[in-house]
């Protein structure tokens, strides 16, 4: 396990945590401030042992996989609801602040929300590796495959896409690879791997 900055796991589960106060799962007493912003490279092994392993009511994203983690603040003003496989994006990524709100072309890409995280609490979220994340109800290729590009779309799900090489607007909007073809369906979280490292996550 490595790791960055000062990090306390509030909760059996890394896809569990929804802190009110920075590294403290109650409101009161002391505050890790240190923590905010740190970062947890896990193995595979690693990561399921902190796995809740089961997807309840898509409140969390169930098994996690070998990869990056980072400790953040979900928004607390933001209109969009967190979705557990979903992305998220910098609303303020000096302070290491996210929203579930999509912004324009998906600038600002932080990584994929592991739980439904409250507004204004911290919680984890993948930054790089494998996670099982939302796809649209439907996706603009008609016939999703394994490998195929999974890309950000306009409503805080992802996507994929026909073109394999991903040219031209699609290229900014590329998360990474679905591992597991993403078939269309209400609230089905499918396996990927998201190819982006969240800028502050060194």
């Amino acid at each position: 396990m490595t790791n960055t900055g000062i990090n306390r796991i509030t909760s059996r589960y890394l896809n569990d945590v929804n802190d009110p106060l920075i590294g403290q799962s109650v409101t009161g007493g002391q505050t890790y401030g240190g923590q905010l912003g740190g970062v947890e490279v896990l193995n595979a092994d690693e990561a399921l042992k902190l796995s809740s392993g089961t997807v309840a009511a898509l409140t969390n994203v169930g098994t996690l996989y070998g990869g990056k983690y980072q400790y953040v603040k979900f928004y607390v003003s933001q209109t969009g609801t967190t979705v557990a496989g979903g992305p998220v994006y910098w609303q303020d990524a000096d302070n290491f602040v996210v929203t579930a709100e999509v912004p324009t072309a998906g600038a600002g890409f932080a990584g994929v929300a592991l739980n439904t995280v409250t507004k204004g609490n911290y919680g984890w979220i993948l930054v790089e590796g494998k996670c099982k994340c939302q796809p649209l109800d439907n996706t603009t290729k008609g016939s999703p495959a394994i490998g195929d590009i999974m890309i950000l779309s306009t409503i805080g799900r992802f996507d994929d896409v026909e073109d394999p090489y991903a040219t031209g607007a699609v290229s900014q909007l590329v998360a990474g690879q679905w591992l597991a073809a993403p078939v269309d369906a209400t609230s089905t979280l499918y396996l990927a791997f998201v190819k982006f490292a969240c800028q502050n996550a060194s």
